[in-house]
This record gives C-alpha cells, structure tokens and sequence, in this order.
C-alpha cells in the first residue's frame, strides 16, 4: 500500500488508492493518480465543475456561520479593512508562488511522475490552488465522483 505523506495525501487518499488498484480498476498507484490529475484538468475548463466547487465553497462558509465561525464587521471601514487584509495576503502567496521552486520530493517519498509534479507546479503557479494538498484533494473528489457515477463523462 502507498505509504502516507501528512503534506501531501492523507490516510484517507492512500486507502482509495489502494482500493482502486486492489479491485483492478488501476494497474497501480500511479495511474490513479494520473486518472485524477487527468480529470482535473478537464474539469478545470468545465463551467457545471467550477460551479459544483463554487457552490461547496460557499457551503463550507454557511457552515461555518452557522457554527457561529463568523466575523462581525461594523461598517464600510472595516469592511474594506478586512478586505484589504485579504487581498494583501493573496497578493503575498502569489508573489510567493512565483519564487518557488517547483515540486521536488525526495526519492525514497516519491509518489508522483515528473509529468504529475509539472502538473502540480502549474495548478500552484497559476492558481486557484496554493497547497500540494489542495491538488490532490481536487484530483481525488473528482475521481470519487466518476467511480460513484455523478460525474458526467
């Protein structure tokens, strides 16, 4: 079984991955990966996709109102501070992006091609991701759709 790298793919990735392969959808790890990597790339061009992430995002900050996670702002002024803040932060990761070094993991923690690693830098030079991680989990929503059958082909 393909062993957990906290920064990169969780407990929860790596049984998905091994159940694919172990119920021979996928000759191993790696084409798993690459199914995911290979729906992504399609989904991120496709309008019903984003508007699917979009609405779960917008869930997600509902979710957290309702869990009483919210920021209660007084006014203009501190609204366009908050938003300020925000874009200023964005702003910083982007600039930040653009002065990593691209994906480079030790060989011994090896789990993706170097097309799969070139794949990662680009969706983290150009957004709208920021974490290896991020990537992956997007990879693999997708493919949990498509062996779930709501993914339309």
């Amino acid at each position: 079984m393909l062993r957990t790298i906290p920064e990169i793919m969780t407990e929860e990735q790596c049984r998905f991955i091994g159940k694919m392969v172990a119920d021979g959808k996928y000759p191993d790890a790696g084409s798993v990966i690459q199914a995911g990597f290979d729906l992504l790339k399609v989904a991120e061009n496709d309008y019903e996709y984003c508007e699917r992430r979009l609405k779960r995002e917008i869930q997600k900050g509902l979710d957290s109102l309702d869990n009483g996670r919210g920021i209660l702002l007084k006014g203009d002024d501190e609204l366009h501070q908050f938003f300020d803040e925000k874009m200023a932060k964005v702003t910083e990761r982007h600039e930040a992006s653009k002065k990593r070094k691209p994906l480079v993991l030790q060989e011994k923690n090896r789990i993706f091609s170097e097309t799969q690693r070139q794949f990662i830098d680009e969706r983290l030079d150009d957004g709208p991701y920021y974490k290896i991680p991020e990537v992956v989990q997007a990879a693999f929503e997708l493919l949990g759709e498509k062996e779930e059958g709501a993914l339309c082909q």
